[in-house]
């Protein structure tokens, strides 16, 4: 995030050009649209149901279909989709060999 200049002007010229700048506002998260939503998760969870944090990198792949298929917390939509992907397959219980490229 940039900083402003906090300083105020000395001249109606300074006031002018101050007005005239491009604000560093914060850009909305851009939504899904209501037709491809397949995951909507809504509230909040108690942070007594979790452990201590863990830095994972999302692949782009992932990302996308994340931020056009859901909504709401990524840290809950995160959580849904790993218990959703592990209870599948403790029912399995087939063994899966996965190799990264």
């Amino acid at each position: 995030m940039q900083k402003t200049d906090q300083r105020k002007p000395t001249s109606i010229e300074e006031f002018i050009d101050g007005a005239n700048k491009e604000t560093t506002a914060r850009k909305a998260r851009k939504r899904p649209s209501k037709e491809n939503l397949l995951l909507s998760i809504a509230g909040r969870s108690s942070m007594d149901d979790y452990g201590k944090p863990t830095l994972i990198y999302i692949k782009k792949d992932i990302q996308k279909d994340i931020d056009n298929h859901c909504s709401g917390s990524k840290q809950s939509i995160i959580n849904y989709l790993l218990r959703r992907g592990l209870d599948l397959l403790i029912k399995e219980k087939i063994l899966i060999v996965e190799e990264e490229n």
